[in-house]
């Protein structure tokens, strides 16, 4: 058992980390395709990698193309909800220890 002072402190601590976490996993993905024109301009948003990545299931062949760059991580993923239909979505993240925990793990 931590004494009431440290108790109190790490519990805040964790409740920001935490409130942090929350706020990132909860960024809207971009709809319109205009805006990554806009975003891309500039060497800060440079990629240097890129994977083709299948998340294995037996209902649905889910699909994307992964980038990574220095600063940045982007996602854009294919999601099929019919034989004819589908979803592209597609995420830009910082490339930070959070960010890249989102791009390997959530999409």
């Amino acid at each position: 058992e931590f004494p009431e002072d440290l108790s109190i402190l790490l519990k805040s601590f964790a409740s920001k980390k935490l409130y942090e976490w929350n706020a990132k996993l909860s960024q809207r993905p971009i709809r319109d395709p205009s805006k990554l024109l806009r975003w891309a301009n500039g060497a800060e948003n440079e990629f240097h990698t890129a994977y083709i990545v299948r998340r294995p299931s037996a209902d649905v062949n889910q699909w994307a193309l992964k980038f990574e760059g220095t600063n940045k991580l982007m996602t854009t993923e294919f999601v099929p909800y019919n034989e004819n239909h589908g979803i592209i979505k597609t995420q830009i993240l910082p490339n930070t220890m959070i960010g890249r925990r989102r791009f390997w793990y959530w999409w």
